[in-house]
């Protein structure tokens, strides 16, 4: 790069804050003072802007004081063995390894998150300030290495180590010129906006919030614990290294001893230190769902495992990948939207793609309705499992001679498309692709999934489960015919898919449920006992289903049989007697001889709700048509069968683990209720948003978080300056390797505690913070952001008696939940500021729920199992009137405080008009909102393992999925870049001058007020 040497005037912090906002520069930044300088050397950035000017801003943090690891680079490189000395003694906040004790056998080797962590937060334990500062030295060329000093140290003295506040300022060397110059390059105005700081002070609401809380709870006293300030006295790591021939020692602890000293001078021992104890804490992620069908079996989604240490710094995406180019998704309806790839995906933003890589997983896709579509090499399948016949020769479709479609809507918005391709000689032709086919319906080109191209009969079997069911029906009596069936069956057709379902008494709910499916055949054993009933309403709905054949168990010819007779009519099936299994298994197998069995099975979702629906089928370039017609059902009448819920577990290390319902039914607060379309609809906002878990050990300084928010940005670089040169080509390919993507509310929400050092005090995390950003992309309704605090960071407080630690640790972390008052609509510091509250424990003594919460109550559940049951070791405080159902989560042992909203997320939320509708177009969702944007786009660590993984987005893509035509897309894509650019810019800024979602406070209003302009014009 080229340098240029400049003399300015430095200018006034607040000349700063005026011109990095209008300069549009994405970041939002806290009061400091400006270094001074008169010969200053302006480091000038490449490409074009706002590229070159954030490469520049992000060159010009590394000036700043708090931006560790550059001070440390910059101290190896001066060799100045006191300096180095001096930072790491002085400028590192020194932490223990252990939760109420300074150390449990760890103090000299214990690490706590790595040396990376360290100069990310700048607080290390006393091993990992021992190994930083040899580190140092050996990289200075000097000979040096961590050693145990045998020491005096009593407990008075040990106070002193750890309540030293540190001044860490946020102060980059940036001139005025410089300003200037940015403000012209990003075409900025002179004007002044109303600035609102990003990080505020937000200790005195923390302090009445956390005074509040300790005068509703009448047994305070019975709250926290001793701590024990023992200091191992043969274990301390000291730094030994060689000198102009002479060792000396570093002691790091002990303010009142020198450099070059041991701390006990006189009779400081000095061992061999031990090798360094790693932190080999795991973090397992876990995702699983429930269906419609049987919403209590639980089943695995995705799931990933990584060491605890590795993510400090780092984020992992849950992102479901509907796998369309950026053409496909101007052609493609939101509503029509069926398969996703889950994948957790690392970001690591100073990583390579290798490191990332191996660190993700992806699972198998699966349909919006919950089928799994099964990904093996050297294989293709359809979405019940179905295996896809590869194609015989390339030329086959010339061989059809005539083309029939039979579509079905029975479970709408699925639609089936039954196929059938005869010869010259009217023989059934079987293995086709899905590619040799093109469908439309009412004109428009859908993407279907072939589930199979083989006349292969699909049949589930449903088995009441009820105790008057006979012996040979029941348990393993029917475990045995199953096996029989499937053998008998397996006679004619090797490749038929066999599936079973155990069912209550409900029996024309659980054969509404089979109606819905797309099996050829139902087979429904039963002894007739019911507990609902028929109705009119879903008539049209059975009768457009699989034939049943409902298997008479008794052979009974009493009022039951008028029940069978029902279900056989309704579906177009029999009844069949089955007391005798050799005799009916033949009867079977020929009643499935004798179907008609299409080849080829498509399925799509519609979102097209008007009637009818005109399907048209074509093959071997529109030589053959066949058509179809389907109506859509009055769904608000019928339950959908698909996904039902979507539900995360985290678990850290040994400790017990988090779970939070991410979309859909609540199986605790709605453990009496059963899941409804709501739930079903909520699913797909979830896919097509998707979650983002941030881990951090302590927050990390603000230099730091802005360097990582404007290294997100560039990553944008290849496609932005691609656009802005006019070569969408490029700029599409670009974008589609995705990109890092920070969302900027990290850095207030997971900024370091505001006074966490005193004269007497340090509040500090003994795990690690985590947070969950999740986006539901609404879809006919509002769409929601929620940003989750997660209970793993339990904060400590080193104070001289636990009612102390106990006090200090409330109100040092009830800055978390006044930081969420303070940026989201929906909070709980919101929610309970004016209410009177009661703790769990006085509730559970007074009956409170008896008095305020009857058995028939909605909510009732809620109540009694997450706020009065709650979480073993946790006090819950909530509103003794009811009137709102957040709650405060208080650690008995040591205060810590969580404030936790009644979707059971801790943190807040907010509410975006922006939606989007199912008739509207995939790629509308990239076209969201800058409050919206970050967790849509598929990150790099994403693209590069489905390259990695499945080659080309999936496996199945060329035999079993039509790719619709996308030519002509251009214009919308430079649409889209367009504004995805404009998100891109402005994002940080949507918060920073108000709360998330108000737009009357934005930037983006700001500029446009003022005319400003931009490369990235919004």
């Amino acid at each position: 790069m080229n340098k240029k040497a400049k003399t300015d005037q430095i200018p006034s912090r607040r000349d700063f804050f005026v011109k990095i906002a209008l300069a549009s520069v994405a970041v939002s930044l806290p009061p400091f003072m400006l270094s001074s300088c008169e010969n200053k050397i302006e480091y000038q950035g490449s490409g074009l802007s706002p590229f070159k000017v954030w490469e520049e801003m992000l060159e010009a943090l590394k000036t700043s004081p708090d931006f560790l690891p550059q001070r440390v680079e910059d101290l190896i490189v001066s060799k100045d063995l006191e300096a180095m000395y001096n930072f790491v003694k002085n400028e590192i906040t020194l932490i223990p390894t252990t939760t109420n004790a300074i150390s449990n056998y760890d103090l000299g080797n214990g690490h706590k998150w790595g040396l990376e962590a360290v100069l990310r937060c700048g607080m290390a334990t006393p091993r990992e300030k021992a190994d930083l500062l040899a580190q140092m030295y050996t990289k200075a060329g000097i000979s040096s290495k961590v050693v145990y000093e045998n020491t005096a140290i009593t407990e008075n003295d040990v106070p002193s180590f750890f309540n030293r506040p540190i001044d860490r300022a946020f102060k980059p060397d940036i001139s005025n010129s410089q300003f200037k110059r940015w403000e012209k390059e990003m075409g900025g105005s002179s004007k002044e906006p109303n600035q609102k700081e990003l990080i505020k002070d937000y200790t005195a609401d923390a302090n009445i919030l956390g005074d509040k809380i300790i005068e509703s709870i009448p047994n305070i006293d019975d709250f926290g614990t001793e701590f024990n300030f023992k200091w191992d006295n043969s274990a301390t790591p000291t730094v030994e290294f060689t000198h102009n021939n002479k060792t000396q020692y570093a002691h790091l602890f002990d303010p009142k001893t020198p450099f070059g000293e041991k701390h006990n001078s006189s009779n400081g021992l000095i061992s061999k230190a031990k090798a360094v104890k790693e932190n080999k804490e795991k973090v397992s992620l876990k995702i699983t769902y429930r269906d419609t069908i049987d919403h209590q079996i639980v089943r695995d989604l995705i799931q990933g495992e990584w060491n605890a240490t590795e993510l400090v710094g780092k984020q992992i995406q849950l992102s479901f990948l509907h796998g369309l180019s950026l053409e496909e998704q101007v052609v493609t309806s939101i509503g029509s939207m069926r398969v996703f790839t889950p994948a957790l995906a690392l970001q690591a933003i100073d990583k390579d793609l290798e490191y990332v890589q191996e660190r993700s997983f992806i699972a198998d896709p699966i349909t919006i309705d919950g089928k799994r579509i099964p990904i093996v090499e050297g294989k293709t399948f359809g979405a019940n499992g179905d295996e896809i016949l590869a194609k015989p020769q390339p030329q086959l479709q010339k061989e059809v001679h005539r083309l029939t479609v039979i579509p079905s809507a029975s479970g709408y918005p699925i639609v089936k498309l039954s196929i059938d391709a005869r010869d010259a000689a009217d023989k059934m032709i079987e293995g086709l692709s899905a590619r040799d086919f093109k469908i439309t319906d009412n004109g428009k080109p859908i993407s279907a999934l072939l589930e199979n191209n083989q006349r292969t009969p699909k049949i589930l079997v449903l088995s009441d489960g009820s105790g008057s069911m006979p012996a040979a029906y029941a348990k393993e009596g029917m475990k045995k015919f199953n096996a029989s069936l499937e053998q008998k069956i397996k006679e004619s057709y090797p490749a038929a898919i066999i599936d079973f379902w155990k069912t209550p008494s409900s029996l024309f709910t659980w054969l509404l449920k089979a109606s819905q499916t797309n099996y050829d055949l139902i087979l429904f054993a039963t002894d007739g006992d019911n507990d609902d009933e028929l109705l009119e309403k879903n008539l049209k709905t059975y009768n457009s289903g699989p034939p049943a054949i409902i298997l008479n168990v008794y052979d009974d010819s009493s009022t039951r049989l008028e029940s069978f007779n029902k279900m056989a009519e309704i579906t177009n099936g029999i009844v069949l007697n089955a007391k005798n299994q050799d005799k009916v298994l033949d009867e079977i197998k020929n009643y499935i001889i004798k179907m008609e069995l299409p080849p080829y099975v498509f399925t799509y979702a519609s979102a097209d709700k008007t009637n009818p629906h005109n399907v048209e089928v074509t093959i071997d370039n529109e030589r053959l048509k066949a058509t179809g017609s389907y109506t859509v059902p009055k769904l608000e009448m019928e339950q959908k069968n698909g996904i039902a819920g979507v539900y995360l577990e985290l678990k850290v290390g040994n400790k017990s683990p988090i779970k939070r319902v991410l979309a859909g039914w609540d199986p605790i607060a709605g453990y009496y209720s059963k899941p409804d379309n709501t739930d079903v609809a909520s699913i797909k906002e979830l896919f097509l948003g998707g979650i983002m878990l941030a881990v951090e050990g302590e927050g990390p300084t603000m230099a730091v978080a802005l360097s990582d928010v404007l290294k997100s940005k560039l990553s944008n670089r290849e496609w932005g300056e691609a656009y802005l040169e006019n070569n969408i080509k490029k700029a599409s390919e670009e974008l589609s390797k995705g990109s890092v993507h920070i969302p900027s509310i990290l850095l207030p929400m997971l900024a370091p505690l505001q006074d966490q050092v005193t004269a007497t005090s340090i509040t500090y995390p003994t795990g690690y913070r985590m947070c969950i950003l999740k986006n539901m992309v609404g879809l006919n309704q509002p769409s929601v952001f929620t940003f989750d605090y997660l209970p793993t960071s339990f904060y400590e407080t080193i104070a001289v008696n636990k009612s102390e630690r106990f006090s200090i640790t409330l109100k040092k972390t009830a800055q978390l939940a006044v930081r969420e008052g303070s940026l989201f609509q929906e909070s709980t510091y919101a929610l309970l500021e004016d209410t009177n509250t009661i703790d769990s424990k006085s509730a559970n003594i007074e009956g409170w729920i008896k008095e305020v919460i009857n058995n028939d109550n909605i909510d009732y559940q809620y109540w009694n199992e997450y706020v009065l049951r709650g979480k073993y070791g946790y006090t819950t405080i909530f509103d003794k009137g009811a009137s709102s159902k957040s709650f405060w989560l208080l650690k008995n042992g040591s205060g810590e405080l969580y404030g936790i909203l009644p979707d059971g997320s801790g943190g807040g939320g907010d509410t975006f008009e922006e939606q989007l509708e199912d008739f509207g177009k995939v790629i509308d969702i990239l076209l969201l909102g800058a409050g919206l944007a970050g967790l849509v786009n598929p990150s790099t660590a994403v693209v590069g393992l489905l390259g990695k993984t499945l080659v080309k987005l999936y496996a199945i893509a060329s035999e079993s999925i039509i790719v619709m035509d996308t030519r002509g897309m251009d214009e919308e894509i430079i649409k889209t870049m367009q504004k995805l650019a404009c998100n891109i810019r402005l994002e940080i800024l949507k918060f920073s001058f108000g709360k998330i979602g108000d737009a009357a406070g934005t930037l983006e209003t700001i500029i446009g007020l003022m005319g400003g302009k931009s490369p990235f014009s919004c």
